[in-house]
């Protein structure tokens, strides 16, 4: 899968009409306000302690170059007692209102990039009202096909929800698997939740029906596998699992002792990129059930993003950047990155967002 492409020049004359107005003597003052989680969440990686650090810098570095022109500015708005994405979806009116009448003008330009975390389509709106430019570097909004409702969105993500779901419905129409078994990870990363709330919709749109609509369970008690692989034996012979790679592969071991690995059925679960926070889907696992699982996953259909993207995903002097984000995490967040870590595509999507961002400005004042 390619990466989005990120700042198509119509999104900017939002940003234009805006500083057609501006007066100001420069240099013109540029505030980049987002939003999001101050702490880990459900596996969550697109919050602040991870792209925090990648904005600052970008911003320091945008206003080293355009120094006497251009004024960068980063305005946090958060909410420390919300502990998750869904939190935050539900109270990001709120927090944005807030801001936009208490503090929106202490700048000529604003720029809505959010760190990550999932939003309501209401954030759209006030944006468009509000006439402000919104880049998302990692969620994207699952109904931004509605482009006369998103005129100032745009995303930054090499991937997003909505990527995902193309590709999961794509998938299930060229196969002809329009009534699939669709089970949500209650317990998995927060992007299979995003995932699995927008695809009923958008599905149903392309002629797909889930079987028994969106199914959501905890995988923690390994006796559900058996009920859960009896019902869907009886309605459908495509299984979509949203979540975690361990208790899928614990699926299809299940599913290959009442010989569901034959080829009748097929299991399809989603990989976002390689990461502890997804797991491992492998059949791999260096355990007793290996060979049980090797032949099980014969019936396992993985969707996910092309397996060298990340190294096709370089930025300028990188070692040095990831050096510096690495070191701010720990030292601004207390947050440790491992010793073999390199830019996750959150913080691609973010740097990219930002940089955009300040080459454009100048062309557009």
């Amino acid at each position: 899968m390619k990466p989005v492409s990120p700042v198509p020049n119509l999104v900017f004359q939002s940003v234009l009409v805006r500083l057609i107005g501006v007066l100001a003597e420069l240099p013109l003052r540029v505030d980049i306000v987002t939003w999001g989680l101050t702490q880990p969440a459900q596996g969550s990686l697109a919050i602040l302690p991870f792209v925090g650090p990648v904005m600052e810098s970008t911003v320091q570095r945008a206003n080293d170059e355009y120094s006497g022109f251009l004024k960068f500015s980063l305005t946090y708005v958060v909410e420390p007692r919300l502990k998750d994405c869904l939190q935050v979806a539900d109270n990001i009116e709120p927090l944005m209102s807030k801001w936009y009448y208490n503090s929106s003008q202490a700048a000529d330009v604003s720029v809505f990039i959010g760190s990550g975390c999932t939003d309501r389509f209401s954030m759209n709106i006030m944006a468009m009202n509000w006439n402000i430019l919104m880049i998302t570097c990692a969620a994207g909004v699952p109904s931004s096909d509605h482009k006369d409702l998103t005129p100032t969105w745009v995303t930054s993500s090499p991937y997003s929800e909505g990527s995902f779901i193309y590709l999961i419905i794509q998938t299930l129409l060229k196969h002809g698997w329009v009534t699939p078994y669709v089970l949500l990870d209650q317990d998995a990363n927060v992007l299979y939740s995003a995932v699995g709330r927008a695809f009923a919709p958008i599905a149903g749109r392309a002629g797909i029906r889930p079987v028994r609509g969106i199914l959501t369970t905890s995988f923690k008690d390994s006796s559900s596998f058996q009920s859960i692989l009896k019902d869907f034996q009886g309605v459908s012979r495509a299984m979509l699992f949203l979540g975690h790679a361990e208790p899928f592969r614990k699926m299809l071991i299940e599913a290959a002792h009442r010989n569901m690995t034959n080829g009748d059925f097929v299991y399809i679960a989603m990989e976002a990129f390689q990461h502890k926070s997804f797991g491992n889907f492998t059949w791999n696992y260096n355990d007793s059930d290996d060979l049980v699982a090797r032949s099980a996953f014969c019936s396992a259909f993985l969707i996910g993003m092309k397996q060298n993207l990340d190294q096709e995903m370089r930025m300028p002097d990188e070692d040095r950047l990831a050096a510096k984000w690495r070191e701010d995490a720990q030292t601004k967040y207390n947050m440790s990155y491992t010793e073999d870590y390199r830019p996750l595509a959150y913080q691609y999507g973010t740097f990219l967002a930002v940089s955009a961002t300040a080459k454009v400005m100048p062309g557009v004042c």
